[in-house]
């Protein structure tokens, strides 16, 4: 494919990304998860990467509802499947077993999704956040400076990047993130 047809391809993807976002995001209170799963369950065959990408959204919105179990389930479908998905998958299963304290799992799955993704960000976040509760304070540090290179506007890295030069003793620095995240 010429650079041209593979941009439209991606503008196209990016659409159809969006409009199955926004008909699975209209919440009916109730049954809002049936959405997710009907637009799923019409994208699988013709678009398998949106509609993994919807289930996965499914997931999140459980998690910020606070039914980590449904989330978990959704999460671990996807376990050991398509490469491709890996990234994605071991980044929310890090992060569900650091909520849930399980902190052995967490890096576990960090591990998994910086070696499938090492300049994804929230991979590198999840397991600075790992060497933050193991008290690898230093290590943990490159990890969120490396986050934030790749994305300056990682809200989480930054934050967790003050906390952990608070910890380290370097004041200046941490009031220095923490200024950037005020602004």
């Amino acid at each position: 494919l010429d650079t041209a047809q593979e941009i439209e391809e991606e503008k196209q993807s990016d659409m159809m990304h969006t409009a199955s976002r926004f008909v699975a995001n209209m919440k009916h209170d109730q049954n809002w998860a049936d959405n997710f799963v009907w637009v799923h369950e019409q994208l699988y065959h013709k678009f398998p990467d949106i509609a993994f990408q919807i289930e996965i959204e499914r997931g999140v919105e459980h998690l910020q509802r606070g039914d980590y179990l449904a989330a978990v389930k959704i999460f671990k479908s996807y376990e050991g499947q398509q490469e491709k998905y890996k990234t994605m998958v071991s980044i929310n299963l890090s992060f569900f077993y650091f909520l849930e304290g399980n902190y052995k799992r967490s890096n576990e799955y960090a591990d998994i999704a910086i070696s499938t993704s090492k300049y994804n960000p929230y991979a590198l976040v999840n397991k600075g956040n790992c060497l933050f509760i193991y008290e690898d304070y230093s290590r943990a540090r490159e990890f969120y400076l490396e986050a934030i290179a790749l994305q300056s506007t990682c809200f989480e890295a930054i934050y967790n990047l003050a906390l952990t030069n608070a910890r380290l003793g370097h004041t200046s620095e941490a009031i220095d993130s923490f200024t950037i995240l005020h602004t």
